[in-house]
């Protein structure tokens, strides 16, 4: 079908128990699942977010005529959750992650007789519209700011991907399912992008793989936001299917440039999971990328991490790069010249070996031992990578602590947002609950922005019509 994503290939999602052992020296070698919609499951109410995408439809048609419109159309990307693999996808690492089940609805259609496209949001206070001309995404004497950067930037790479693909006469309203979540740590740029993305592509010739998708949302978070992050955010966002965990060879893909069907590994929970994720926000929000003129932590730990590679293996770019037999030969040295950049290279080797421990236990259901291993991942974010605050120390701490909760770690990068944990069943409301009271109390100063969010693994980006829910 014209503009469909290309997801038809070979699955080849391993079932419980029967994954290949994984080893230091091999990339990851199965194929993705993703798939549309299917309009059936919409009109048969089974779109978990039927109730805010008829909201959102409601909201497109109350600012453009509907006989003006041509059909409505609903593209939704969820936000992420990591518990293995913090801080190395941009150095090239192994990193996992699944869909939350909350996320982004980007609502959209397209008005007749006209070069303009808008995008407007019911949720963000920095400017409510975007507009833009079909040959104008981007104006580099008066570039956009806040999220006006994510829309702008994801139509210029839309242009460049398709470039006989037009956009005018785009109309789109975006809404959250969940309102407050954005800027918490679960990735709501990267899901922005890819909901935006997928609206714009859709009725483009040819097909658009979750490769195509993954590389743009990337640069725009890359070249138009200014973050130096990898893919994990994006190759999430578009590729989770429910009841699996997502594990991603970062070097792979971005250095032996492999397709994802290639690099990536789709972990199949077992039938009997006796556990549940949690998310608890913390309510601190801030911009992880360079503000200004001035790093921000996150560009400054990447650039160490690199630094790091370059100190201990000459021509290496990225840690990813660096045999360990280097690291354990020459780190004993970097630790005395540059302990810093040591602690940097310790966190990327201990969170290789994690990410390896963790789908090893994870397809054996073995989720205590999987969740001490997030709380490990955890301290070395602390000690060695070296992120963090306050309010997020106090979130970890008090999860940790907590009965019925098997690990706890950061979610993103761990310099705001959310402390995702591993729960045994039916704890996680409980567990919620009792760690947000503690937390209110510790910082009142977050105690309306903080909540928490019960989730299980589901799937990734979806695009499919509006009139099916509505």
């Amino acid at each position: 079908m014209s503009g469909s994503f290309d997801k038809d290939g070979p699955i080849r999602a391993y079932p419980a128990g029967s994954q290949p052992a994984l080893d230091l020296d091999v990339s990851i070698s199965v194929g993705l699942y993703s798939r549309p919609w299917k309009n059936s499951d919409a009109s048969a109410g089974r779109f978990p977010h039927a109730q805010p995408a008829s909201k959102a439809i409601a909201n497109l048609r109350a600012y453009y005529h509907p006989e003006n419109l041509t059909r409505t159309q609903v593209a939704y990307a969820p936000y992420r959750a990591a518990p293995l693999g913090a801080h190395v996808d941009h150095q090239g690492g192994l990193v996992t992650g699944f869909a939350t089940g909350e996320g982004i609805l980007v609502v959209f259609a397209r008005r007749e007789n006209t070069n303009v496209c808008e995008v407007r949001s019911t949720h963000v206070s920095d400017g409510d519209v975007v507009r833009f001309e079909d040959n104008n995404t981007w104006d580099e004497n008066c570039p956009p700011t806040g999220w006006h950067r994510y829309v702008c930037g994801a139509a210029t790479l839309v242009r460049r991907l398709k470039p006989e693909h037009s956009l005018a006469g785009l109309v789109a309203c975006v809404h959250t399912t969940t309102p407050g979540l954005h800027g918490q740590g679960v990735s709501s740029s990267a899901a922005l992008t890819a909901a935006l993305a997928a609206a714009m592509l859709e009725g483009a010739p040819g097909s658009v793989t979750p490769d195509d998708l993954v590389r743009l949302c990337r640069s725009v978070e890359n070249d138009f936001c200014g973050l130096s992050c990898g893919i994990l955010d994006m190759a999430v966002i578009v590729n989770s299917r429910r009841n699996h965990l997502l594990l991603v060879d970062c070097h792979a893909h971005d250095r032996l440039n492999e397709s994802l069907s290639k690099c990536a590994h789709l972990l199949s929970a077992p039938s009997d999971v006796a556990c549940e994720a949690l998310l608890v926000f913390s309510g601190v929000r801030s911009n992880l990328a360079a503000e200004g003129g001035s790093p921000s932590p996150y560009n400054q730990r990447v650039a160490e991490c690199r630094d790091a590679a370059q100190s201990i293996h000459a021509g290496a770019e990225l840690l990813a790069d660096v045999p360990t037999s280097s690291f354990l030969r020459r780190g004993g040295l970097l630790a005395a010249k540059h302990p810093h950049l040591f602690r940097r290279a310790a966190h990327y080797f201990g969170e290789r070996q994690r990410v390896l421990d963790g789908c090893e236990l994870f397809a054996k259901g073995k989720f205590a031992e999987f969740g001490m291993l997030m709380t490990e991942s955890c301290h070395s974010s602390i000690h060695n990578y070296e992120c963090g605050c306050a309010p997020l120390r106090s979130l970890f701490e008090a999860l940790v602590q907590t009965r019925g909760v098997l690990g706890a770690r950061y979610s993103g990068a761990g310099f705001r947002g959310a402390v995702l944990a591993l729960c045994e069943r039916g704890a996680g409301v409980t567990s919620g609950e009792m760690v947000l009271e503690q937390y209110r109390a510790t910082h009142p100063e977050y105690a309306d922005d903080a909540t928490y969010l019960v989730c299980n693994l589901e799937d990734g980006l979806v695009v499919f019509d509006g009139d099916d829910i509505v």
